[in-house]
């Protein structure tokens, strides 16, 4: 099976990214030929197809936006297309596609960078397209679903509300076009060339249920894998010299993930004279990081320490001698690739009630849930955690169990191949 990969990054930036690239590992150890579609970025990884890649609009800078790109009339009308339609990547999709003949594109991040001219292209082409959500950006422009670092869901009744609040970076031009450019995409109906759509989370699929414009598609629950190596580790967790009351968060640092909620859980467990340690793993905005920081070192929390960045083979070595790891988000996290992580070392994990979390974590079975937001609810449970050895051997089993049962690379690869085959099928008969 030829699998065209569609994404407007073609190097690690993030956990869309990291997938990507294990997708396209495990397509390729399975015998099928998987080629990937993106823009033309230095940082990308060298591909013999590279010479189809589309530049990107505003030049080669992969986190731009309207205030961050060169002010010309070329940057600034190419961006412009990309809300739209863009000939340029129409064009060389095309192409693509007339010369490699894929069987189903597997498509990623498009919207602003690339445009819906990606499904435009394989549908006129007859390429089944399969879209994967890793947010929730087809349906709010924010992508994230928070307004001021709260839950808003308020583009869910009317897309306007985005212009009202300026939810693209603040501003209500940039908010102006991007309502526009949602509108004119809609109005032409491109959500009706995508063949199927598949989300980690259920929470995700339902809330996509919820919007008009997409209640009558078609979804599909894939949840993400994890790298078989992690499994391995977490196989033999049971011979490391495990850390003596010691949490870990890992992944990235900014105040939708609960950041500032770990900080205060453990502040109010310092000063019920609870003793435990944290580490702290991740990069973020250079601003909030400093902000964190300072807030650890006001409350003289010694037994906090942080680490910017680890290569994943060190990173998961360092964090399965772990007690629990805590994945705090006040936002709605579609599947956090730390917390099936930590599930696969055997590390029970501590969660908050939102979004997708119950799903993942089973109270008291795989790990403990608490009230999002509200660290000393958060306090309360890691002391609930600590309070009994045998609950916490009894999670640490089930949370490897889960994993395998839910996250193995096999299990993620039969139900994506079913669904590819089922497609392509239907396309044939419907010719």
């Amino acid at each position: 099976m030829k699998i065209l990969l569609i994404n407007y990054r073609y190097f690690e930036a993030g956990g869309a990214e990291r997938y990507l690239f294990n997708i396209q590992e495990l397509l390729e150890k399975k015998g099928h030929e998987v080629i990937p579609f993106s823009l033309r970025f230095a940082k990308n990884k060298s591909t013999v197809y590279e010479k189809y890649f589309p530049d990107p609009p505003g030049g080669d800078q992969p986190h731009f936006y309207y205030d961050e790109i060169e002010r010309n009339f070329k940057s600034v009308f190419s961006l412009l297309e990309r809300q739209f339609f863009s000939i340029h990547v129409y064009d060389k999709l095309s192409k693509l596609i007339n010369d490699a003949k894929p069987d189903v594109a597997y498509v990623f991040h498009f919207l602003r960078k690339m445009s819906p001219s990606v499904i435009d292209a394989c549908f006129d082409l007859d390429v089944p397209v399969v879209v994967r959500l890793s947010d929730f950006a087809l349906i709010c422009p924010e992508s994230s679903f928070t307004r001021n670092n709260v839950v808003c869901e308020l583009c869910q009744e009317n897309l306007l509300n985005s212009v009202v609040y300026k939810c693209v970076k603040n501003s209500r031009v940039a908010s102006i076009i991007n309502y526009v450019a949602y509108q004119f995409n809609f109005i032409r109906k491109f959500q009706n060339k995508i063949d199927f759509i598949v989300s980690p989370s259920l929470h995700t699929i339902s809330k996509f249920q919820m919007n008009s414009r997409f209640n009558s598609h078609s979804f599909r629950h894939l949840p993400t894998f994890v790298d078989p190596n992690v499994f391995e580790l977490g196989k033999k967790r049971d011979s490391l010299n495990l850390s003596k009351r010691t949490i870990v968060y890992w992944g990235r640092i900014s105040y939708e993930k609960g950041i500032e909620t770990l900080i205060q859980s453990i502040i109010y467990l310092q000063n019920e004279k609870f003793t435990c340690n944290l580490l702290l793993i991740g990069g973020g905005e250079k601003n909030y990081v400093e902000k964190v920081l300072s807030m650890i070192k006001k409350n003289k929390l010694f037994n906090i320490q942080y680490i910017p960045y680890m290569e994943k083979r060190e990173l998961f070595h360092k964090v399965a001698i772990a007690d629990v790891a805590v994945v705090p988000s006040i936002c709605f996290d579609n599947m956090p690739n730390s917390l099936i992580e930590a599930q696969a070392l055997g590390l029970p994990v501590i969660a908050s009630n939102i979004g997708s979390m119950p799903e993942l974590v089973v109270d008291g079975y795989n790990g403990l849930l608490f009230s999002v937001g509200d660290g000393k609810d958060l306090a309360q449970v890691i002391k609930k955690f600590y309070g009994n050895v045998e609950t916490q051997d009894y999670m640490s089993k089930n949370s490897y169990k889960w994993a395998l049962e839910h996250y193995s690379p096999e299990v993620h690869y039969q139900k994506l191949h079913t669904l590819f085959q089922k497609i392509i099928e239907q396309r044939k008969n419907d010719a």
